[in-house]
């Protein structure tokens, strides 16, 4: 995610260098024919209605656009909270006799290392990368979580449930009451709740019109610009036409860039950075020693 305040102007130029090529091609052209063969459009009141129209359709596809990026970040918000409370629930709720000490504080460190796993294998499945290709994941998980992961259709739904069956065994230990065994099984069940969130943004695509029109009125709309603004403009109309489909294009670019608020892309959500934020954070909980969270690099955030 790109996190300085400022954007390379030049960059974004360059990306939609065929686009301004497009307006600059059909401005010329028509200021040419123009110029030999005269006409009086009377339309410019319609072009007004137009461009505002055209302004509105934009609008909502980058709100919905926006939308489905927020919630997924206050998605990832919940859950940093929720893997710092259920990390106290581990190691506070968890109690049992001096003889038990050892057993104990070896389910807490299970317990506590196997959910920063769940953190950077949810990650990863956000992502749709490989888990046994990703060293965070390869860290925390034993090999026989990884072989069974591997067999999962949702690697990250499994994880939860081993959590619930060591929880099941220690309340059968009697290392842990039916009543904190019920509040960590919320904590479960808010994790689970995350996890459903960001899957439905991530499977619901935004529907097709939303993404396929907008692009092609903006072009539409540059050729009627250039017919209907040469006779009042003349030479004129081709930076015009450039000035203003470059804002719509930007406007449109914008809504493409955030629709998915999970990609490695700059724009996307800085998953690694939380999921390491995370990590640190429960690692210093157990006396593991926690590695530094990463900085952005020339202001970008991973």
């Amino acid at each position: 995610m790109i996190v300085k305040s400022t954007l390379p102007i030049g960059t974004i130029i360059h990306a939609l260098r065929h686009s301004l090529g497009f307006f600059f091609a059909v401005s010329a052209v028509a200021c040419a024919i123009h110029h030999h063969y005269p006409w009086e459009p009377n339309f410019q009141v319609s072009l007004t209605v137009i461009g505002l129209a055209l302004s509105i359709f934009l609008g909502n596809r980058i709100r919905i656009s926006y939308d489905r990026w927020w919630e997924g970040r206050k998605l990832w918000g919940r859950m940093i909270n929720r893997s710092r409370i259920i990390t106290r629930q581990f190691l506070n709720f968890i109690e049992g006799s001096v003889d038990d000490k050892e057993a104990i504080q070896e389910l807490h460190e299970r317990l506590v290392l196997r959910h920063i796993a769940y953190v950077h294998v949810f990650r990863v499945a956000m992502r749709k990368q490989s888990i046994p290709d990703d060293e965070d994941c390869k860290k925390y998980l034993t090999e026989e979580e990884l072989d069974q992961l591997s067999r999962e259709s949702n690697p990250c739904n499994a994880l939860v449930q081993m959590q619930g069956d060591d929880l099941q065994r220690a309340a059968q230990k009697g290392w842990i009451n039916e009543h904190r065994l019920q509040q960590i099984d919320l904590s479960l069940v808010e994790l689970l709740d995350v996890q459903g969130g960001c899957e439905r943004i991530l499977k619901t695509v935004i529907p097709t019109n939303l993404t396929y029109f907008p692009t092609r009125l903006v072009f539409l709309y540059g050729i009627i610009l250039s017919i209907g603004l040469v006779k009042a403009l003349g030479w004129w109309t081709i930076p015009t036409v450039l000035v203003v489909g470059f804002i719509f294009r930007i406007i449109d670019l914008a809504g493409k860039l955030i629709e998915n608020p999970f990609s490695t892309f700059h724009y996307g959500l800085p998953l690694y950075a939380i999921s390491r934020t995370i990590e640190a954070n429960l690692c210093d909980r157990i006396g593991h020693e926690a590695r530094p969270v990463p900085k952005q690099v020339d202001g970008i955030l991973m």
